[in-house]
């Protein structure tokens, strides 16, 4: 091919690139003005859904703040009722327990997280009266109820084996110490009422 086709063809295909690079260019800046259309067209949406339930901005902002706290306060209480329970490994490499010492633990740990348990759940029934108290009753039973068959799903695993007293007593205490920390924020709100 002789020197001067290929500088046309560089040209062309230069020229071509440049024409697709532009196109593309083009066709990126109008999705960026479609992605602002979109963000502005559900601001407004929101807005308008905020003026019809007669809600402000900073009203909303203020539950958001008090979910937050009170899901940082949850997590207090929850790390607060964990440092009250044994170690299941207490006693560093060199100590090993057997089996049946363990599952001996794990069924203190339990026994220690229920009884924390049962003094906030006192405490709050103590706190509240007529629905409210029926209702958290209610609750706590139906939360007894899931506990023991989530316990027992989370240790089916092991049925018939050594580990399955272990298995179930340390997703009974997660779940003791969560309800726990969940029903001690209630109680939190209660009095700051």
């Amino acid at each position: 091919m002789s020197p001067s086709i290929e500088k046309i063809l560089f040209v062309a295909l230069g020229s071509l690139l440049s024409a697709l690079a532009y196109l593309i260019k083009r066709r990126i800046e109008k999705k960026h003005e479609s992605d602002t259309l979109d963000r502005h067209l559900r601001l407004l949406s929101i807005s308008k859904g905020l003026a019809e339930q007669q809600i402000s901005i900073e009203a909303l902002q203020a539950l958001e703040n008090a979910l937050l706290n009170k899901s940082l306060a949850q997590e207090k209480h929850r790390e607060e009722l964990q440092g009250n329970l044994i170690a299941l490994t207490v006693g560093g490499d060199d100590a090993f327990l057997s089996q049946a010492g363990l599952n001996m633990r794990a069924k203190g740990n339990v026994k220690i997280a229920e009884a924390k348990m049962e003094q906030v759940l006192n405490e709050l029934l103590f706190e509240l009266e007529g629905e409210e108290r029926e209702l958290l009753q209610k609750s706590q039973k139906a939360w007894e109820a899931y506990c023991k068959r989530e316990s027992e799903f989370a240790a089916s695993g092991y049925t018939g084996g050594t580990m399955y007293p272990l298995a179930y007593l340390s997703g009974l205490e997660v779940l003791v110490v969560d309800r726990t920390a969940l029903l001690q924020s209630h109680l939190d709100q209660v009095r700051s009422r």
